[in-house]
């Protein structure tokens, strides 16, 4: 017994050695069997599991994996590397996990210089890369094919912030961008393009790294007059900035701050005190919707999943974020599914060259919108929701859309408007519910300077006097008060001083061509001398030439007065109806009376002419038909009608003396080269 226990034990050892061997290793088998163990591939993932967004990033993939394998039996195993936000070290576990877990693809990367790193990494042993991050500049996925940004495009982005600027009437904005992570660049410029479309401009531009000091850069802003700002930053330098804006006074009545999706997108997952810092804040995040049973189902597994995993923590909602990382998931899954279906590859290389294809032609409808790339970069979504940070939380406005613009439902039948004020009241920073003027007077020393005639010829128009008593000048007239109307109009406060001038009209006016004055205001006349170094605004009165000529009586002789009270057309046709209204008379009476038959051509024509006068009068001719007393009943109304206006116009001729110019058109001077003045 003694000499055969060591080999039982042996064998009994060997034997619990070979069932607790793991399972596969990725890629080991092609075929599925239908049992768990059995894995098609691997994909790495690289994320900050120290903070809440990348816990979230974390239990969303683990889902996607777990449904993707119930859904179609393929199963993938998932390796994780958290190498904080250090670029070489986040490389160095890229490599690791390419070179010792054999995975096929790694998603994560939040910020771009880890992204570029890992990228060139990718590139070289032909990973694909699927990157989170909303920065990169556009020809990152030119120089690394094997990249793919999974975040939005920011051109619809871009488009709502200027319709939001150009809904207040703001004349300008400064802009603060990260300097680096690809947040700058092509982005800012369209930004500042699509600024100036609607009218506004551009104050200042801020550029911010990740190590500057936010206070020092903030109070470069805070000097200038500018009070409205874009911010366009990832999340954790946007967490500082408004930390140190809150600090600072600058969320505080007369401020606007508007985000970009980078921003308002991790609101979802941010803590209180980040809440707390940006009230007011007025955001565009990746729309998608809440109530759907899709994400009410997906989110209560992500409570249950979260909580099981970080036990004692606050459990978030599934954000913008974790949804990016589910279809990511489930993008990669499916093309490698469709890749396996297709047989086996010749090599490794060409495997991984067509999982770049079948990555590049997914085209479903995802958790977060459309998966769908376009130069390896995610489509535009269809339409972006418009946020207001209010309390603990933020207040869901509104949407937007390219074709719509604003409205506050997803609907097409739903109200929309190109001006935010379609979304209702708004809540800004300190407080308040009124809209921000975007600028505030000038902190300098130089108001503007304006020019005033103190010795006015119409004093209605500027009069300027002195008070004795309050040592000061009193300006009013007509151009005063509509300067100042003019000013409080203005969508930024404007300071200025009245200045009285005593030379002459000419002088003041090159006062302001020497840069003595800013402007005048008062009633210098426009003419040709002036035109020519300075520029005038509308005048008061309607352009145009006007000339003082003498007056000459309209009816100068009174022999022919009698003839004024109609025209020559008027008495024409007087004289052709009369004549007609003649000839219908004779044509019916010639049969019946004795008196038109028997004459010559002469006398039936003389009868005809003397009969178009007596009708107007009783001692006339008497009809012996009916239809002539009829025709002749209708001329005695058309000639009592001209009997009574020809009197009237008659009376006024002779009883109202009636002016007109003796000139009436410039060209008549030019032709007959009369002398003026």
């Amino acid at each position: 017994m003694s000499h055969g226990a060591p080999p039982c034990i042996f064998l009994l050892s060997c034997y619990l050695l070979l069932s607790c061997r793991p399972p596969a290793v990725a890629g080991t088998r092609g075929e599925d069997n239908g049992t768990d163990r059995i894995l098609k591939g691997s994909i790495g993932a690289i994320l900050d599991l120290r903070c809440r967004t990348g816990k979230g990033e974390r239990i969303a993939m683990k889902m996607a994996l777990d449904d993707f394998h119930k859904g179609f039996g393929y199963k993938l195993a998932l390796h994780m590397k958290d190498p904080g936000l250090d670029p070489k070290q986040a490389a160095m576990e890229a490599s690791r996990l390419i070179d010792e877990k054999k995975v096929q693809a790694i998603l994560g990367l939040r910020t771009w210089p880890q992204i570029a790193e890992v990228a060139e990494l990718g590139d070289r042993a032909l990973v694909p890369i699927l990157s989170f991050s909303d920065g990169g500049p556009p020809w990152a996925t030119e120089r690394w094919p094997f990249l793919f940004q999974f975040t939005r495009n920011r051109s619809q982005q871009i488009t709502a912030i200027s319709s939001i600027i150009g809904s207040w009437n703001w004349q300008k904005v400064s802009i603060i961008y990260e300097e680096h992570g690809g947040y700058g660049g092509d982005s800012i410029s369209q930004l500042v393009d699509a600024v100036r479309a609607v009218g506004s401009d551009v104050d200042y531009q801020l550029a911010l790294s990740p190590l500057a000091p936010i206070a020092t850069e903030l109070e470069k802003l805070k000097t200038r007059c500018c009070r409205v700002f874009v911010v366009h930053t990832s999340s954790p330098l946007a967490t500082r900035l408004f930390a140190a804006a809150t600090e600072m006074g600058m969320m505080e009545k007369g401020y606007a701050w508007v985000t970009t999706g980078a921003i308002a997108d991790y609101l979802d997952s941010a803590n209180s005190s980040v809440i707390a810092s940006m009230q007011g804040v007025i955001g565009i995040k990746s729309f998608f919707p809440r109530a759907s049973a899709a994400y009410l189902d997906l989110n209560r597994k992500f409570h249950i999943s979260f909580a099981s995993e970080y036990a004692g923590e606050l459990i978030p909602d599934l954000s913008i974020n974790g949804l990016q990382v589910y279809d990511a998931v489930w993008a990669v899954a499916s093309a490698m599914r469709r890749l396996d279906a297709g047989g086996n590859y010749s090599s490794h290389s060409y495997r991984q060259r067509q999982l770049l294809e079948h990555i590049s032609a997914s085209n479903f409808s995802g958790a977060s919108g459309k998966v769908q790339f376009v130069l390896s970069k995610l489509v535009p979504p269809e339409t972006l929701q418009v946020i207001n940070v209010v309390g603990r939380s933020y207040r869901e406005m509104g949407f937007w859309t390219d074709e719509f613009g604003f409205s506050r439902g997803v609907d097409p039948r739903t109200e929309h408007n190109r001006s935010m004020a379609v979304l209702g009241q708004v809540f800004w920073p300190g407080g308040t519910g009124s809209a921000p003027r975007g600028w505030v007077p000038s902190t300098g020393q130089n108001p503007l300077r304006v020019g005033v005639p103190s010795m006015a010829v119409f004093r209605d128009y500027v009069s300027v006097e002195y008070d004795k008593y309050l040592n000061r000048n009193h300006f009013a007239g007509f151009a005063i008060d509509i300067f100042e109307k003019a000013v409080k109009y203005l969508p930024y406060d404007l300071p200025y001083q009245l200045i009285p001038y005593n030379g002459t009209y000419d002088g003041m006016v090159r006062q302001v061509f020497y840069k003595g004055f800013d402007i005048v205001v008062g009633d210098p006349a426009i003419n040709s001398y002036r035109c020519e170094i300075v520029q005038f605004s509308l005048p008061y009165t309607q352009s145009g030439i006007t000339m003082v000529v003498p007056l000459k009586p309209v009816h100068a002789g009174k022999a022919w007065i009698f003839l004024k009270p109609f025209t020559a057309s008027l008495w024409a046709s007087i004289a052709a109806i009369s004549l007609i209204n003649a000839f219908t008379i004779w044509l019916i009476e010639r049969r019946s009376s004795q008196e038109y038959q028997g004459l010559s051509l002469s006398q039936q024509l003389g009868n005809l002419t003397w009969l178009a006068f007596t009708t107007f009068f009783s001692q006339g001719e008497r009809p012996h038909h009916n239809l002539s007393r009829v025709v002749m009943v209708v001329w005695f109304f058309v000639g009592l009608v001209l009997t009574s206006n020809y009197t009237a116009n008659l009376s006024s001729m002779l009883t109202v003396q009636m002016l007109e110019p003796a000139v009436v058109d410039v060209e008549l001077l030019k032709r007959t080269n009369a002398t003026v003045g």
